[in-house]
């Protein structure tokens, strides 16, 4: 079992016309979709054959429901706590054409999340456990994965940060990041982010400043796909299939869980960032960070005989 620790959140979509009409109407064209960086990982890891559980927290709301039986539709486990006072998380992503994106995020109940919430007893029976750095953000949440972190480690399980937003992190402050994280295994930020909690710009020495906190960095390059290294030495850098980039969002969830399940399967670190750039791709080529894409081809390639879901 994989368990995925952190947000849960309904996106909206906008794509914003050219111009909008003042104080009036103005005609365009919105999208909900299920969202979160640790909700979108357990999703993914589900799809790719592995059994995977989601804890956080959701309101006691209309959202929360749907969110439970979206879960359990997808063969995810929903280890979640209901808020009675606050609603499920939502994040607005304002699409202006190409690629280009804001995401105004509301956090809700997922800022209420707390250590009382934990699955104590899956957690210690987890074969992995992912931690999303949105996690961290609120002191709360922040104690619930201290805690979530040190249980794992005391039961010899692996566990996987990734950062998920600059700014948020920015605004907590790095030390801050790095003291609640401290023990995870693999940190798998964007470049963005390893250049901030490295405090480095130069691509050997931001490896360098991470392999001493975590044993196992891998750093997303986007389309020129990842650089991963280890303090046994190993190092690398995978480049993913050319695609027509629709839509990053949720990609680098997607890369993350692929790598976990693949590491997992094989222990080589090299095919799991390969299967992570591939299912990124995927993911990116799609719209929606948990898009109806065809696996066939890429559970062939990576997983065979996984009994994944050929979406």
């Amino acid at each position: 079992m994989i368990i995925s620790v952190g947000d849960i959140m309904l996106d909206i979509y906008i794509d914003e016309p050219g111009s909008l009409n003042a104080d009036t109407d103005t005609i365009g064209r919105t999208n909900l979709a299920w969202g979160g960086s640790a909700a979108n990982f357990a999703v993914w890891a589900r799809r790719l054959g592995m059994p995977s559980a989601i804890v956080g927290r959701l309101g006691r709301d209309f959202v929360g429901d749907a969110a439970v039986q979206d879960f359990i539709s997808e063969g995810v486990l929903p280890l979640v706590a209901r808020d009675p006072s606050y609603p499920t998380g939502t994040v607005t992503v304002r699409r202006r054409g190409s690629l280009s994106r804001d995401m105004i995020c509301d956090r809700k109940a997922n800022a209420r999340f707390s250590a009382e919430d934990l699955p104590m007893k899956e957690i210690s029976a987890a074969s992995w456990i992912h931690i999303s750095g949105y996690t961290v953000i609120e002191e709360g949440p922040r104690k619930a994965v201290v805690e979530c972190i040190r249980a794992a480690k005391a039961n010899g399980i692996p566990v996987s940060v990734d950062p998920g937003s600059c700014y948020l992190i920015g605004s907590l402050g790095v030390s801050h990041f790095m003291e609640a994280v401290d023990g995870a295994d693999v940190i798998l930020p964007n470049l963005d982010e390893a250049r901030l909690l490295s405090s480095e710009e130069e691509m050997g020495k931001i490896l360098d400043g991470l392999l001493g906190s975590f044993p196992t960095v891998v750093i997303k390059l986007g389309p020129e796909g990842a650089l991963f290294a280890t303090r046994r030495g190993g190092s690398g850098h995978v480049r993913p299939p050319r695609i027509e980039a629709v839509d990053p969002n949720g990609a680098g969830d997607a890369f993350g869980a692929a790598f976990v399940c693949k590491y997992l399967a094989t222990g080589d670190i090299a095919s799991a960032t390969k299967a992570g750039c591939d299912l990124g791709s995927l993911v990116a080529g799609s719209s929606g960070a948990r898009a109806a894409i065809g696996l066939g081809r890429f559970l062939k390639d990576h997983f065979p005989g996984s009994g994944g879901a050929a979406v």
